[in-house]
């Protein structure tokens, strides 16, 4: 945000307060979420600039990123990255960001520099790319938020304010990063404040679902910042004049610029409205922008339209090299534009005063002036692989970027394949995914790079499943099993694959089956490897999901001897795991012994994944035996080690949090089940809706009113026939049964002790059977009231017949 006005800030004075009251709420630990909102040019920026010198008078560390478009180089994390830039600057920044990274080792995909290496928890195997890239964002989420919320705690200074700007532009990564703080960040004197142009945002525009999202969070604001009225324009005409303005050109102004404050600025600036009142006014914002270019010298025209083309930004040694002049001579070309407020310059680079001004000088090149920019931007950055001045991340990203737009193919792809790589490095999967899509598109039209569309198609499953696409990781997974010419056992892979993803996508079927089947097939038997270990360990589970017990046992044991042989210790962990299963499904005394032997397993072998799932089937077994103390520890143990790994709020630690929470409802415990609930309620996580069903358990045991409407939230977002269907169906009937709706309690418990059956799990049909009993009891003891009020009422009246 180094585009501040000349002149001081008109109006504004609610948006202001509004922002500060926030910011006070987040220095007594009431963290909050502000959307921003408003047109291009209508003083968000300007509204934040001022609020961050404000916040920062107070006392507040304010970190501010911006995005960058996403049509320019797709790059990832781009805002929070200089936001953690900022971090560096505060007095011992450095240090702290270094302890923050030791302790939370995935902070190091953002800030590499400030670490000697790259510790981190084993997520999955190798070759287990769509685990390990899921995890590693959702460990990045989680550190990124424990550092905001450990700036908070410095009691040398006061609350956090962090600003993301132009959120209209920010990629895949770091919306789903806001969407996670939207919902995490319940502790801790922190503000997040994002930023977004409204008049960009088409009806598919990727940002609506998030705003859709986040609107109907409580503690999520939502500031609209609006043109200004005359009075405001008038106010800021005479600011800008140096004078009184008459009211005609002040109400001529304010018609044609519709109260937007900026386009107000360049009107102005652009001249003759002040000093001939009665003179034309540019037609639209394009000729606006374009008629103070014009008044330019040449040369610094020309310097303004090649940085157009570098983006909105640029940094001064890669401007020099591509106009082809000494650096010195640059500034003298850029002196008048950066005068003039065209420009703004931050340390080594300069930027352009708003991006529309960038986008209307880019409109204006006409299409062979812009090829051969690009070309030229392309080749420096090639011959510069560190890039002048600039981090190495992204930079990738950029070049293809280039070369795409210069019509280079062949080093286009190259770049394509590289930024992917970048990508994966930081977490960030969707971007990555976006460049393996850019690769594949043109993989045909060069085929003398000789790229791998095999490999290309299983990292692009892989990026699509870590960013929540499955189906369409599914397809990518479905076309590498069915290109002509691969190899057996890179067949055997895919098929494995297609079958892992379409289990965990809850797609288990009969393609599923066959897949497998047919990785199992094609995997040669000698030698052993993982490939083929994999292929029976996913057949052994899509078995196991198809109810064929026999099968499964044999894969399983014959899945174990291969993983020995091909030293795949965490594939015979799984395995081990799912044989545990199956004893539990046929009600084997020593099925709990079986899920401590994988969860032993699984610690030896060291993948957290596979740690985490063993330890959440041993906690079920446990209170499946009525173990309840041993199954509460050992919960305990797997969310602590789901913290450790900063995967608490993933899936296995929001799973592992609702079956605690479940426990602790049935064993009584409900202070303490609530108090756990609310480390991930409201999440939009759908493994918390098993917290978010023991909860409303929690509010009808109690006889609270808001249990009924809770559990018609949970039935609203279709968990009827999820694995927590038995237990809401068990407490909507118990609601039916007070309600005095007898044949609906009934029909409820029908279908609760169908669903527990279907998922096989004891706990569930203990749960329903108990409930059962309570309801059949209650009905029992109203029809023996009911029988009693009614001998009461005829006698009554019988009396009352002989009184008369």
């Amino acid at each position: 945000m180094s585009r501040r006005g000349t002149h001081r800030l008109v109006g504004r004075a609610a948006e202001l307060a509004r922002l500060s009251a926030l910011l006070d709420g987040a220095g007594r630990g009431e963290p909050a979420l502000v959307l921003v909102g408003g047109d291009a040019g209508v003083g968000k920026t300007r509204i934040l600039e001022e609020f961050a010198t404000v916040a920062r008078a107070r006392g507040a560390t304010v970190l501010v990123g911006g995005c960058v478009e996403v049509g320019d180089y797709g790059l990832p994390y781009v805002a929070l990255i200089e936001a953690l830039r900022a971090v560096e600057q505060l007095p011992g920044g450095d240090q702290l960001l270094r302890a923050a990274a030791a302790s939370r080792p995935a902070l190091g995909r953002l800030v590499p520099h400030l670490v000697d290496e790259q510790p981190a928890v084993p997520l999955a195997a190798p070759g287990d790319a769509d685990e390990t890239e899921r995890l590693a964002q959702v460990q990045l989420f989680d550190a990124v938020l424990g550092l905001l919320v450990a700036l908070g705690e410095q009691k040398t200074t006061g609350p956090v304010a962090l600003i993301l700007e132009d959120l209209h532009w920010a990629d895949r990564s770091t919306r789903d990063l806001v969407a996670f703080l939207g919902r995490a960040l319940r502790s801790g004197r922190v503000l997040l404040v994002a930023s977004y142009r409204s008049d960009d945002l088409h009806r598919r525009h990727p940002l609506r679902p998030l705003l859709t999202e986040l609107a109907r969070r409580p503690d999520v604001e939502r500031l609209d910042v609006r043109p200004f009225g005359l009075a405001e324009s008038g106010e800021l005409i005479s600011a800008l004049s140096g004078r009184r303005v008459d009211p005609a050109t002040v109400q001529r102004v304010w018609e044609r610029s519709e109260g937007n404050p900026f386009f107000t600025e360049e009107i102005v600036a652009s001249g003759g409205c002040i000093d001939d009142p009665g003179g034309p006014l540019p037609t639209t914002l394009a000729d606006v922008l374009l008629a103070r270019v014009e008044q330019l010298s040449d040369e610094s025209q020309q310097a303004l339209r090649v940085a157009s083309v570098a983006g909105r930004r640029v940094h001064h040694r890669l401007l020099a090299a591509a106009l082809g002049s000494d650096p010195v001579d640059v500034e003298s070309l850029l002196r008048e534009p950066v005068q003039r407020q065209l420009l703004v310059t931050d340390g080594d680079t300069y930027a352009f005063r708003h991006a529309l001004l960038q986008e209307a000088v880019y409109g204006d090149l006409l299409p062979g002036e812009r090829v051969r920019t690009h070309a030229t931007f392309a080749r420096l950055l090639a011959e510069d692989d560190a890039g002048p001045g600039e981090p190495r991340l992204g930079r990738a990203a950029e070049l293809a970027h280039h070369m795409l737009a210069s019509h280079d193919l062949p080093q286009a792809l190259k770049a394509l394949v590289q930024a992917a790589g970048e990508a994966e490095k930081v977490a960030a999967p969707a971007e990555a995914l976006r460049h393996i899509d850019q690769a594949l598109a043109i993989l045909d039209r060069v085929p003398e790079v000789g790229a791998d569309r095999w490999a290309l198609l299983l990292r692009a499953a892989a990026a699509a499943a870590a960013s929540g696409d499955p189906m369409r990781a599914i397809s990518l997974a479905r076309e590498a099993t069915q290109l002509p010419g691969i190899e057996a056992l890179r067949c055997a892979e895919a098929h494995e694959r297609l079958a892992h993803l379409m289990l965990e996508g809850d797609q288990c079927g009969p393609e599923s089956m066959a897949s497998a089947r047919r990785a199992v097939e094609l995997a040669p038997v000698e030698p052993p490897t993982r490939v083929r270990a994999k292929a029976i360990a996913v057949l052994a589970r899509v078995l196991a999901n198809t109810r064929d017990d026999d099968e499964c046992e044999q894969m399983c044991t014959l899945g174990e001897e291969v993983a020995a042989a091909a030293g795949a210790a965490d594939v015979a962990a799984d395995l081990i795991a799912t044989r545990a299963v199956l004893a539990s499904r046929r009600g084997m005394h020593q099925d709990v012994e079986q899920h401590a032997a994988a969860v032993a397993a699984a610690e030896a072998a060291g993948g957290v994944e596979v740690r985490l799932r063993a330890i959440r089937n041993y906690g079920w077994a446990l209170y499946d035996v009525n173990d309840i103390p041993k199954a509460i520890a050992t919960y305990d143990e797997g969310i602590a080690l789901a913290q450790r790994s900063g995967l608490l709020l993933s899936s296995y630690g929001t799973e592992l949090l609702g079956q605690l929470v479940s426990v602790l409802v049935l064993a009584g415990q409900w202070d303490e089940a609530l108090a756990r609930a609310s480390i991930v309620r409201g999440s939009d996580i759908s493994a918390t809706t098993w917290v978010d069903a023991s909860v409303a358990s929690v509010l009808l045991r109690r006889g609270d009113p808001a249990a009924a409407a809770a559990l018609q939230a949970l039935r609203i977002r279709g968990m009827d026939d999820t694995y927590v269907g038995a237990e809401l169906r068990a407490w909507s009937a118990v609601l039916a049964a007070e309600q005095g709706d007898t044949e609906r309690a009934r029909q409820e418990l029908a279908d609760a002790l169908r669903q527990s059956s279907r998922w096989h799990w004891q706990g569930d049909l203990l749960l329903v059977h108990r409930v059962g009993a309570e309801i059949e009891a209650d009905i029992a003891v109203r029809a023996a009231s009911a029988e009693d009020r009614a001998a009461a009422a005829v006698n009554a009246r019988g009396h009352a017949a002989s009184a008369a």
